[in-house]
C-alpha cells in the first residue's frame, strides 16, 4: 500500500482526486488545503510521495517542494496543476521535482496517469533506498579498517577511499571517488604513473624485470618503499595488494591496504645515524688545531659514515657560485674510480645532477637515480656506478661555499639523511671559517694601521673647513636653514638658533618650545660631562673637538642617537658654539645588530663611519660595511651579488683607479687618492679611497680599502662661492618682479620688473618710484597705506595701477616687506604681480552672471539654488508656479525642505547626489503651498568653495505628474491582466476539472439515484463557482479605469449602511463632515463590503462604527464591529483572493481598489471582541473641508 498526501487550495478538486486515485486501492490518500499545513503534517507523519497544485496562495507547489528539498528529504514528488508554462516546468526541475503533469481534459484518464507516474516513482525511490544501504554497510566496513584501504574497477577507477586513506593523503572520499587515469598515485609521487595496484594484473615475470622489491604470494602483491612527496614529508610505506572478486568470483578489480612505517624507520635511523654523528662530531673538537686538508679528510669519511653511504665527496664553490672546484672523495669513491683524469674545476652550467643542489639552492635526493632525469648529464666510463646520490649546499650566509655529495645508501636517502649531513658540514665549515678569520683578522689590523695616519690629516683638514664656515655663519643662514642635517647655536648653555631639521630632530615644529631652553635637557645625562669639557675645550682653549656620537633626548622624552659636530661662532656678538647634529639612528641599529651577529673584525669594520670594502682580483666586491649602502644608494643584496667595485667609480677616474691597484701591488708609489663616486641614482660626490692589496701566500687574492666621504668638507667649501650665486639666480629667475627701494627710491630691479614696465634698467634705477605711476593721487595713496601697514604688521600689500612707458594702464597687486623691520628708511624690497588679466575675468565674471540670471528667469522648467544650511537662495519664477507661490521672492529664504513631500525623501535625494556629487532626472514628490503633491524629475548637483566643502546645490525641476499617472494606469492595467490570465485562469481551470471528474462519476452512479444527487450538488458548486469567477473578472476589470476623485467619507459610510445593513444593526460614523478621501470612484464598494462582512461573519453582532485617527501626516480610517472577531492565524489570508467561506473575493477587491491611490487596509482586532479594520490614508491623499461638528447618528 502507497501513501499520498494531495495539496490544492481547491477542496472540491482534492475531494475528487481522492476518490479517483483510490478506486483501484493501491493508493491511500490524504488532503490538505496548502502547503503550510502540509509542512506540519510531513513533520508529524510519513508517506510514500506528494502530489501537490502549483499555484496556491501563501506558498505555492515549487516553493513548497524546496522547503522539503531543503530538508534534506528526497520524497517523489508530483506538480499536478493547470500551469503548463515552459518557465514553471524548467524551475520545477531545476527544484527536483519527479514528474510535472498538467491538469485538463478526460478525469479518468488524467488521473489514471497520476497514479501510474506515483507508483513508478515510489518504486523507483525504494529501490535507490535498498541500494544506498547496501553500499553503505559495505563503506561503514571499509573505514572502519585501522589501515589506509583504497579500491579500483579494472578500468582503474577509485571504487573505494577509507577514512584511513583520507588521513594519509589529506584527499577526502568525495575528491578521489569516480577518478581514474592514475589519480590515485598523486598523492604519493606527485604525478600519474602506476602503483601497487595497478601491478597486480601484470605478468609475474614482468614484475621480477621491472621491480625487484616486490613479493608476489599468488594473488596478492607487498612492498616497501618511501616517498619523499607525500603531503610534503619523507614517509616510508608498506603496502599490501589483491585482487577484489563479486559474488561470482569474476575478478571485479583489486584492493590495496597501505600501513605507513615512517616511525620505525625513522627510531632505527635516528639511533643508529646519532651514534655515527656524536662520534665524529666529539672528533671535531679533537682536531680543532689539525691543518685544514685532514679536516676536509675526516669529514669526507664522515659524511658516508652518518648517511650509510659507501660514497662520498667535497667540492668548494667559488664567490660567484659559477664553478664547483672538487676537493676530494672519499676512498671508497677512489677505490672504486678508475677514471685517469679527474678534473678539478666544473663550471656549474657543465655539471648533472651533483650540480643541482647549488642551482636549486637546497639538498637534492636522487633515490633512483636510473629514472629518467633531465638534469641528468651521465658520467664518463671508469666513474663508480651510482644508484642513489644525494648532496646537500653548504651556506655561509646567503652565500654557498660547499657542496657535500654522498652516494649509494642500500636504501633510500631521508631528510634525515639530510640533517645529519647537514650538521656534520656546517660543523665542518664554521671550524674552517673561524680560522680563516683570523687570518683576515689578523691582516685586517695590519691595513687600518697603516690608513690610521691619513685618516688623523683628513679629519683635521675636515675641522678647518668647519672653522671656515663658522665665521661666515651670517652669509648662509638661508643653506642652514634649509640643510638636512640638524644645526643649532647656543650661548652660556642656552639655545639662540634651531635651523628646521633641528626642530624635527628634537620632536617639535616650535622654535618656541626650545628658544632660550638649556641645552644639557635635550642631551642624555650620560653625555653632560664629556660635553661640557668639547664646550670649554672650544670657547677657552679655542682647540678643535672631533665629531662624537652622543644621546639626544626629544621633547616626549625618546632618546635618538646624534653624531655630533661643534665649532665655535659669533653670534650676535657674543661668543657661543654652532652644533651640527646628524641623526645616525639607522646605523646605530646597524652597529649594534652586526656587533651580535659578526666576527670581531665585522664589527670593527661596521663601527667606522666611513666605507670599509673587500673585493678580489677581478674588482668584484666580497664584503662591504652598512656605511656604503645610504651613502651609495645600493641595497645590501645589490652590492653582494656579483658586483663590480668600480662601478661606483666615475667613469671619468676609472682608468686612473687601475692604475692605482696596479702600483699597490707592485709596490710603486701612488697619489691623488680623491675621486668621484656614483650613486645608485646617478648622483656623485667626493671622496678619498684607500687601498691596500692581501695576498694569500705569494697569489695575490684580491683588495682592502676605505672610503671617506668629504662632501661636507667640498661643501663648506663650494658653499661659500656659491651662496651670492644662488641669490641672483633667484632674483633673476623670479616669475614676479622683485626690487628693492630706499625713501622710494629705486634702487636695484629684476628683468620681470621691466617686461611689466616697459622700461630698461638704467631708466628706473635712481629714480623715483613716482615714475610706475599714472598720477601723484595714486603714487601718494599708496605710500600712505603700504607704509601704514608696515608699521603695524611688519608688511604691507595694496593693489594699485602702474603706467606702462607706452602709457597703457595695469593693475599691479604690491606687496613690500623692509630689510630691517626697526629701520624701515633702511630699504624695502617689494614684489610685483600684473594682476590686470585676473580683474578684466572678474569682471566678465559678472558680466556673465547677469546674463545666467536672465535665463534662469525665463526657463519652463524651475530652478533653485540652495546654500549649506539647505535654504533658498534663488528661485526662477517657474519654481513659483510649479509650487503655488505668488512670486519667485516668497520662496527666497525658506527652508528648501517645505517644497519636498517629506523630509525624508529630500534626505533620500541627498545621500543619493553624494554618490557621484549629482542626480539626473531623479523622480520624487513635491509639495505645493497648499499642500497638494505632485511629481517631478529633478536633476541636481552640488555646489563647491574654494576649500572643496559643499557649499550649496543647484537643481532644475521638471513636472512629471502627468507621465507619472499614465504609467500608474499602464502598471495597474499589467497587474490586472497578470491576475486574470493566471490566478483567474488557474481558478476556473480547477472547476472544470471537478465538474468534468463529477460528469465522470455521475456515469458510473446511474443506477444508485442517492450517489448521483451527491455527483450533481457537487456539479452545481462547481458550476456556480465558475459563475462567480466571471463575475469577479467584470468587477476587476472596472477598477482603475477612471481617474481618482475626492469623495466624502461621511456620505460613502451613510450610502452604503442603507444598501446593506438590515434594520437591527446600528451603524455610528464618528467621521467629521468635510472629510474627503482621493481615491477610485469604487471606494464605495469598499465600505459595501466591510459591513456586508461584518454581517455574514461577525456572528451576533449589534453595532458598526466607522472613525478618524489622526497619526501625524497620515490619516487612518477605522471600521470596528462587536462581533466574534478574525481569527489571529487569519488576518492577512481574508485578503487574499478565494479565501473565506463565500466567493473570497470581495476583501482582495477592496485592497486592490484602495492601493490605486497608494491606501493600504489591514485588520487590527482582537479575536473574541470583534472586528478592527484600519484604511491607512498617505498624506495628500485626504482633506478636512470647513464644515459643522459631526453627529455621531448616521
Amino acid at each position: 500500500m502507497i501513501t499520498v498526501l494531495y495539496v490544492d487550495d481547491e477542496p472540491a478538486l482534492l475531494e475528487i482526486g481522492k476518490r479517483f486515485l483510490e478506486r483501484t486501492g493501491h493508493l491511500v490518500v490524504d488532503t490538505l488545503p496548502s502547503a503550510h499545513e502540509a509542512l506540519r503534517v510531513i513533520g508529524e507523519k510519513q508517506y510514500d510521495a506528494i502530489v501537490s497544485d502549483y499555484l496556491m496562495p501563501g506558498m505555492n507547489g515549487i516553493e513548497f517542494l524546496a522547503e522539503i528539498r531543503a530538508w534534506g528529504n528526497t520524497i517523489p514528488f508530483i506538480i499536478f496543476t493547470g500551469r503548463g508554462r515552459e518557465d514553471v516546468i524548467i524551475e520545477a526541475i531545476n527544484t527536483g521535482v519527479n514528474f510535472y503533469l498538467q491538469k485538463g481534459g478526460d478525469p479518468s484518464s488524467q488521473f489514471a496517469e497520476l497514479e501510474h507516474k506515483i507508483v513508478q516513482a515510489v518504486q523507483q525511490r525504494r529501490a535507490e533506498t535498498r541500494i544506498r544501504d547496501y553500499e553503505r554497510r559495505e563503506a561503514d566496513i571499509l573505514n572502519f579498517l585501522p589501515d589506509a584501504t583504497f579500491a579500483i574497477d579494472m578500468n582503474g577507477v577509485v571504487i573505494a577511499w577509507n577514512r584511513a586513506m583520507e588521513e594519509m593523503t589529506g584527499v577526502p572520499a568525495e575528491t578521489m571517488l569516480g577518478k581514474g587515469d592514475y589519480e590515485y598515485a598523486l598523492p604519493f609521487y606527485g604525478k600519474r604513473r602506476p602503483i601497487l595496484i595497478d601491478l597486480i594484473f601484470s605478468d609475474p615475470g614482468e614484475i621480477r624485470t621491472k621491480y625487484a622489491g616486490i613479493v608476489r604470494d599468488g594473488t596478492t602483491l607487498a612492498a616497501e618503499t618511501s616517498l619523499p612527496y607525500l603531503r610534503g614529508e619523507q614517509r616510508t610505506l608498506w603496502g599490501k595488494a589483491s585482487l577484489l572478486f563479486n559474488q561470482s568470483g569474476t575478478v571485479i578489480g583489486a584492493i590495496e591496504v597501505i600501513r605507513d612505517l615512517t616511525g620505525r624507520k625513522q627510531v632505527e635511523e635516528t639511533l643508529r645515524a646519532s651514534e655515527s654523528r656524536l662520534r665524529y662530531m666529539l672528533g671535531f673538537s679533537g682536531m680543532a688545531e689539525r691543518r685544514e686538508h685532514e679536516l676536509l679528510a675526516y669529514a669526507i669519511e664522515g659524511a658516508g659514515v652518518v648517511t650509510g653511504s659507501p660514497l662520498g665527496y667535497l667540492a668548494f664553490v667559488n664567490d660567484e657560485e659559477t664553478e664547483l672546484r672538487m676537493y676530494a672523495w672519499s676512498m671508497a669513491a677512489m677505490e672504486e674510480c678508475s677514471l685517469q683524469e679527474k678534473p678539478l674545476i666544473y663550471p656549474l652550467g657543465k655539471t648533472g645532477l651533483w650540480g643541482e643542489a647549488v642551482r636549486q639552492r637546497r639538498p637534492i635526493l636522487t633515490n633512483d637515480y636510473g629514472a629518467p632525469n633531465p638534469g641528468k648529464k651521465g658520467y664518463p666510463d671508469g666513474h663508480p656506478p651510482i644508484i642513489r646520490h644525494m648532496n646537500i649546499p653548504v651556506f655561509d650566509g646567503d652565500r654557498i661555499v660547499l657542496v657535500a655529495g654522498v652516494g649509494n645508501k642500500p636504501a633510500d636517502y631521508t631528510d634525515n639523511d639530510v640533517r645529519q649531513l647537514t650538521l656534520l658540514m656546517q660543523g665542518l665549515w664554521q671550524v674552517l671559517k673561524r680560522r680563516r678569520a683570523e687570518d683576515e683578522l689578523r691582516a685586517a689590523n695590519e691595513q687600518l694601521t697603516a690608513s690610521d695616519e691619513e685618516l688623523r690629516s683628513q679629519l683635521d683638514e675636515v675641522a678647518r673647513a668647519q672653522e671656515e664656515r663658522a665665521r661666515t655663519e651670517q652669509n648662509f643662514r638661508l643653506l642652514v636653514e634649509n640643510a638636512p642635517d640638524a644645526i643649532y647655536i647656543q650661548t652660556g648653555g642656552r639655545f639662540v638658533y634651531l635651523n628646521q631639521a633641528a626642530l624635527r630632530l628634537l620632536g617639535t615644529s616650535s622654535a618656541g618650545d626650545l628658544l632660550g631652553g638649556d641645552i644639557y635637557d635635550r642631551i642624555h645625562s650620560s653625555f653632560h660631562e664629556v660635553v661640557r669639557e668639547r664646550v670649554r675645550t672650544l670657547t677657552v682653549d679655542a682647540d678643535p673637538v672631533p665629531p662624537l656620537e652622543e644621546v639626544y633626548v626629544k621633547l616626549d622624552g625618546s632618546p635618538v642617537d646624534v653624531e655630533v659636530t661643534a665649532v665655535p661662532v659669533m653670534y650676535e656678538g657674543e661668543g657661543g658654539v654652532l652644533v651640527m647634529l646628524r641623526d645616525i639612528t639607522g646605523r646605530k641599529w646597524a652597529e649594534r645588530a652586526l656587533r651580535e651577529s659578526e666576527s670581531k673584525y665585522r664589527e670593527l669594520a661596521e663601527m667606522l663611519p666611513q666605507i670599509v670594502f673587500e673585493m678580489d682580483r677581478d674588482q668584484t666586491l666580497t664584503f662591504v660595511n652598512r656605511q656604503a649602502f645610504p651613502l651609495l644608494g645600493y641595497t645590501e643584496e645589490d652590492m653582494t651579488s656579483d658586483f663590480n667595485a668600480l662601478t661606483v667609480i666615475h667613469p671619468s677616474h676609472q682608468a686612473r683607479a687601475r692604475e692605482n691597484l696596479r702600483k699597490s701591488v707592485t709596490g710603486e708609489p701612488f697619489e691623488h687618492l680623491e675621486y668621484t663616486l656614483v650613486r645608485n641614482d646617478g648622483s656623485t660626490f667626493p671622496a678619498f679611497v684607500y687601498v691596500a692589496p692581501v695576498f694569500q701566500g705569494r697569489d695575490l687574492a684580491g683588495f682592502r680599502g676605505i672610503i671617506v666621504d668629504i662632501t661636507e668638507r667640498k661643501a663648506a667649501l663650494d658653499a661659500l662661492r656659491g651662496s651670492e650665486a644662488t641669490l641672483e639666480s633667484i632674483f633673476r629667475a623670479a616669475p614676479v618682479g622683485i626690487g628693492l627701494v630706499r625713501d622710494r627710491v629705486i634702487v636695484r630691479v629684476n628683468d620681470r620688473i621691466t617686461e611689466m614696465t616697459g622700461y630698461a634698467p638704467e631708466d628706473l634705477v635712481g629714480k623715483s618710484a613716482r615714475i610706475l605711476y599714472p598720477d601723484d593721487e595714486e603714487f601718494a595713496l599708496v605710500g600712505r597705506e603700504k607704509y601704514d601697514q608696515i608699521r603695524k604688521g611688519g608688511t604691507g600689500t595694496v593693489e594699485t595701477r602702474w603706467k606702462r612707458k607706452d602709457g597703457s594702464i595695469r593693475d599691479i597687486l604690491l606687496s613690500s616687506t623692509p630689510l630691517d623691520s626697526g629701520d624701515p628708511a633702511g630699504g624695502v624690497t617689494f614684489t610685483a604681480l600684473d594682476i590686470t588679466d585676473r580683474k578684466r575675468a572678474e569682471e566678465a565674471l559678472r558680466e556673465s552672471e547677469e546674463r545666467y540670471r536672465s535665463v534662469i528667469e525665463n526657463i519652463e522648467d524651475g530652478f533653485i539654488r540652495t546654500d549649506r544650511d539647505g535654504r533658498l537662495v534663488m528661485a526662477s519664477p517657474s519654481v513659483a508656479r510649479l509650487t503655488g507661490y505668488a512670486a519667485a521672492d516668497d520662496l527666497t529664504g525658506q527652508p528648501v525642505v517645505s517644497i519636498y513631500r517629506s523630509p525624508v525623501a529630500r534626505l533620500n535625494l541627498l545621500e543619493e547626489m553624494k554618490k557621484t556629487g549629482s542626480v539626473r532626472d531623479y523622480e520624487i514628490e513635491f509639495r505645493r503651498r497648499d499642500g497638494s503633491l505632485f511629481w517631478g524629475a529633478i536633476s541636481a548637483h552640488f555646489l563647491y568653495d574654494e576649500a572643496g566643502a559643499v557649499s550649496g546645490t543647484e537643481a532644475v525641476i521638471r513636472d512629471i505628474t502627468e507621465r507619472k499617472n499614465m504609467e500608474n494606469a499602464l502598471r495597474l492595467a499589467n497587474r490586472k491582466l497578470l491576475l486574470l490570465a493566471s490566478t483567474t485562469r488557474h481558478d476556473m481551470v480547477n472547476q472544470v476539472t471537478v465538474l468534468q471528474g463529477y460528469l465522470a462519476l455521475s456515469r458510473d452512479r446511474l443506477a444508485d439515484p442517492e450517489a448521483l444527487l451527491g455527483c450533481i450538488d457537487r456539479e452545481e458548486q462547481a458550476a456556480a463557482c465558475i459563475s462567480s469567477l466571471l463575475q469577479f473578472m467584470k468587477e476587476y476589470e472596472q477598477i482603475g479605469i477612471h481617474a481618482p476623485v475626492w469623495g466624502d467619507i461621511k456620505t460613502l459610510v451613510k450610502t452604503a449602511a442603507g444598501q446593506v445593513v438590515p434594520g437591527n444593526i446600528t451603524v455610528e460614523c464618528m467621521v467629521p463632515a468635510g472629510y474627503d478621501v482621493l481615491a477610485d470612484p469604487l471606494i464605495a464598494r469598499v465600505f459595501s463590503n466591510l459591513m456586508e462582512n461584518a454581517i455574514r461573519h461577525g456572528g451576533s453582532i449589534m453595532t458598526i462604527r466607522f472613525s478618524v485617527e489622526d497619526m501625524g501626516g497620515t490619516s487612518c480610517i477605522v471600521c470596528e464591529d462587536d462581533g466574534s472577531g478574525i481569527p489571529a492565524g487569519e488576518k492577512e489570508k481574508i485578503f487574499e483572493q478565494g479565501f473565506g467561506k463565500g466567493t473570497g473575493l470581495g476583501l482582495f477587491l477592496s485592497r486592490e481598489i484602495l492601493a490605486i491611490t497608494g491606501i493600504t487596509i489591514r485588520e487590527t482586532g482582537e479575536p473574541g471582541r470583534g472586528a478592527r479594520f484600519e484604511i491607512t490614508v498617505p498624506d495628500g491623499a485626504w482633506r478636512v473641508r470647513d464644515a459643522p461638528e459631526p453627529d455621531p447618528a448616521a
